[in-house]
């Protein structure tokens, strides 16, 4: 059995005219890492605090007008500032309006990000919608790696659209490189590299480096294996700008 982390991210928070929801899917494995934790009890305790601080700054409108409330809780904020971490944090489970989502991963995980060679920078994502969400949500867009054996091990289990995907070239091989037969061969010895007649070249990120040698325009993405914790430091860079931005 592998050794554990315990993750919790931000789904954000947003108005769709009707009611307040997350914005992201808890399934989806997505959205800022706000804290990293070795145990679960300790995880779990953090997120229901997150929950508790989150409902208040946003004067329990999360849980008044959520899609699940049917109006039981309309109007009753300083009914709900009264109640305890806990006693919010069951009726948060109740009406599924979660804006943090708990996530188990084996320790040894790695994921695949994009690192942009030309501004030096990983490809990140800002999913602050609106002034609805009262705290930022920035992170790196981040891929399981296909066929890994750690997959398994991860909670709640992963949707296949999550799983390492593929780059899509449009162009002949006469188009995408000087040295079109050294690119044929390349596919050729490759299975992973598919080329669709005429002109649609699909390749995975482990090979990235060996097309980019033979392309006219190499992809100026390179992809990194990064462990969770590595993520983690990152987007809580990142997060800490953007908040000293606003300042």
């Amino acid at each position: 059995m592998q050794e554990k982390i315990y993750v919790i991210r931000h789904l954000s928070f947003f108005y769709t005219d009707e009611w307040y929801k997350p914005l992201i899917d808890y399934t989806d494995h997505t959205g800022h890492i706000t804290d990293l934790f070795d145990n679960k009890e300790d995880a779990v305790s953090k997120w229901k605090q997150l929950e508790y601080d989150f409902s208040h700054k946003v004067h329990f409108e999360n849980i008044m007008y959520c899609e699940y409330s049917h109006e039981e809780f309309h109007g009753q904020e300083n009914i709900l500032a009264q109640k305890s971490i806990d006693e919010i944090f069951e009726i948060i489970q109740e009406l599924q309006c979660y804006v943090y989502g708990l996530y188990e991963y084996p320790k040894q995980l790695k994921q695949l990000v994009l690192f942009n060679q030309k501004s030096q920078q990983y490809d990140f994502c800002d999913l602050r919608m609106d002034d609805d969400d009262v705290e930022s949500n920035i992170f790196i867009p981040s891929n399981f790696i296909k066929d890994s054996p750690l997959n398994d091990e991860i909670s709640p289990p992963i949707h296949d659209i999550f799983i390492e995907h593929d780059i899509d070239l449009k162009g002949t091989l006469e188009e995408l490189s000087d040295t079109p037969l050294l690119l044929q061969r390349l596919i050729e010895e490759n299975p992973d590299i598919k080329f669709y007649s005429p002109n649609s070249l699909k390749i995975q990120f482990k090979d990235l480096a060996q097309v980019n040698a033979l392309l006219k325009k190499p992809i100026e993405k390179e992809a990194r294996y990064l462990s969770i914790e590595e993520i983690y430091q990152l987007e809580k860079s990142l997060n800490q700008t953007y908040l000293k931005g606003i300042e």
